[in-house]
């Protein structure tokens, strides 16, 4: 619950914006016993404001029992402060303008899919993304306000495959649904996976040191799509792009105009990925933020042993000594929360941040650990620069004049009219892959920022016709080569000679 609290306290700046217009309910039985509980309770001219979060259990109890949209309903919490409330009925369905719950039938299962908002229209496949609080939220995750991380022995009478409740041994976890932009969705590349019941077992998906607790996902899962509202991920390139410009649509400005609020998101839609066991095959994943003028976080997953390893996560290039002093840290099994933070978090100061992120068992022994070293900018107020086209800190003139070319190190992109109007209409373009199944990024919401014309992971064409190149030579060279060896068994056959050599 402490977990739940912070969110829900970060949640409660921005809580204005989180109103709905009026309480709209999916069916008449609910709306009507949630109103005349509201108006008991609080009088006919009731808030948000003046709500008293306590009496949340007694909603919980009128609600219709058999609607399944409300099964998950009765475990009953707590939550000390209002912004709670927001973050329940989001769940819920109470507000529907803010986000819905749906159940979607896919191969003959039940998952729980909220429709793209504020988007209307519908394609035959979608999917949602769970960020775990399993973890404790990392500094500045303020944008989870959905997010909540119970334990309750009653989870074992709840079925998973009806609800979004995972059940570990002593914990259950209600994820975060992000809305998706179906419109961008590859149609062609949607797998699903249901396990068929929960055994207790480790998920056969997450190879991730850890996964011996049992974690279990019951979620679909596009292959390639777009995630408007936070990020981009490309299962193929196993690489997430964070994307603002969604931000603002569902009122997280802060989010826009704070770079290190950015990486958080960043980091934790990462790691949730990483639970999930869908980024288990490769061993290097990247996250590029553009606002940090085509700086890119590069993640390493070190080969699994049989121990809890754990994952470093850097800038550009891994730190060795970073990681080092981390499993020194950690090297004793009885390490505490309490101790990491004591120990590792206080560290964080200057240019470079460290993040940490870690699970723990239901002794509070921590156990995976993902471990974070940052670069971040120091000035805390950000603006769009309209000459430039780039976000820059306040009186900030970089790039400089001579720099702003297509040769800069940092690859960014020149605009090609400095003088164009800022509000001018802003046109997409869709993201589009190259022959290795790469996303290509191009100028999207400019001028909002401008995409990097080409990022240090991109090998440009004639790299890429060099290796084919060299790789089509040795090919022919080995065809060549079999083919004399061929010759030369036959003119020895035909002089009655067994060359045993030649084989």
């Amino acid at each position: 619950m402490r977990v739940f609290a912070q969110v829900c306290k970060s949640s409660l700046s921005s809580s204005s914006s989180l109103k709905p217009k009026s309480l709209l309910f999916r069916s008449q039985e609910s709306e009507q016993a949630i109103r005349k509980w509201l108006i008991s309770k609080e009088g006919p001219h009731f808030s948000l404001q003046t709500l008293h979060i306590s009496r949340l259990n007694d909603l919980f109890a009128i609600l219709p029992t058999r609607s399944h949209e409300y099964r998950f309903m009765k475990m009953k919490p707590s939550p000390p402060i209002l912004g709670s409330f927001i973050s329940l009925s989001c769940y819920f369905g109470l507000f529907p303008d803010l986000y819905r719950v749906a159940p979607l039938k896919i191969d003959g299962s039940t998952a729980w899919h909220t429709p793209p908002y504020p988007f209307t229209r519908k394609l035959p496949h979608s999917g949602r993304v769970v960020v775990s609080l399993k973890s404790p939220p990392i500094v500045g995750m303020n944008f989870i306000k959905k997010g909540i991380h119970l334990e309750s022995k009653e989870a074992r009478s709840y079925s998973p495959k009806h609800s979004s409740i995972l059940h570990t041994r002593r914990k259950i976890h209600l994820y975060q649904w992000f809305p998706v932009r179906t419109d961008l969705l590859n149609e062609d590349c949607v797998t699903a996976f249901y396990p068929d019941k929960y055994d207790g077992k480790p998920n056969q998906f997450d190879g991730l040191p850890g996964s011996s607790e049992g974690f279990l996902s019951y979620s679909f899962m596009p292959t390639r799509w777009r995630i408007r509202d936070f990020a981009m991920f490309s299962q193929d390139t196993h690489k997430i792009y964070y994307d603002p410009d969604y931000a603002k649509l569902e009122g997280y400005p802060d989010l826009v105009v704070q770079p290190s609020l950015q990486v958080t998101v960043m980091l934790d839609v990462l790691l949730a990925y990483m639970h999930q066991g869908f980024m288990c095959n490769a061993l290097e994943y990247r996250v590029i933020n553009p606002l940090f003028c085509n700086r890119e976080i590069r993640v390493f997953r070190y080969p699994y042993s049989g121990t809890n390893q754990p994952l470093c996560l850097d800038d550009l290039t891994p730190d060795p000594t970073a990681l080092i002093e981390l499993e020194g840290s950690l090297k004793d099994k009885s390490t505490t929360r309490q101790e990491i933070k004591r120990s590792i978090l206080p560290r964080r100061s200057g240019l470079k941040g460290r993040v940490l992120i870690w699970t723990e068992d239901e002794n509070g022994t921590v156990g995976t650990v993902v471990f974070a070293t940052l670069i971040k900018r120091t000035s805390p107020v950000w603006q769009l620069d309209s000459r430039t086209g780039y976000i820059l800190p306040v009186g900030s003139t970089w790039p400089p004049e001579e720099k702003r070319n297509n040769n800069h190190p940092t690859g960014q992109r020149p605009l090609e009219d400095d003088t164009r109007n800022p509000d001018q209409e802003i046109v997409e373009e869709p993201v589009t892959f190259d022959s290795l199944g790469r996303p290509i990024l191009r100028h999207i919401s400019q001028p909002l920022r401008a995409w990097p014309s080409r990022h240090p992971w991109q090998q440009n064409d004639d790299d890429i016709a060099a290796l084919d190149s060299e790789r089509d030579a040795r090919k022919q060279y080995a065809a060549r080569l079999e083919e004399s060896r061929n010759l030369l068994k036959q003119l020895a056959r035909k002089e009655g000679n067994n060359f045993s050599d030649l084989d």
